[in-house]
């Protein structure tokens, strides 16, 4: 699996590893500040497997390391691992992905 961490982490099924950006950071996106508490956005370091909602339902994303994403930002605390504010996001709460080659 390709991970852009300094060391491996394997994100479990159905979730990613992202780097988020901070509110107040130099991001290529802004936000309205009603937004920026409940949506983020960030760079995906780590891409885990197929998953499976609560209802049984297989969900795979189309999202790829490298690619921004936009997420409905339900994990209240980050971790910070190797000066890096990561967030382990579930794939259902992606809101869209931006690739890394736009």
């Amino acid at each position: 699996m390709k991970n852009l961490l300094p060391f491996e982490i394997i994100p479990t099924p159905g979730t990613l590893i992202v780097e988020a950006y901070e509110e107040k950071d130099n991001s290529p996106f802004i936000m309205a500040d009603s937004m920026a508490k409940k949506d983020s956005a960030g760079v995906v370091l780590a891409v885990g497997i197929e998953g499976v909602t609560d209802f049984g339902t297989n969900i795979e994303t189309n999202a790829e390391v490298g690619d921004i994403v936009f997420f409905q930002d339900f994990n209240a605390m980050p971790y910070y691992i190797g000066g890096r504010r990561i967030k382990f996001v579930k794939f259902n709460h992606l809101l869209g992905i931006q690739r890394k080659n736009e």
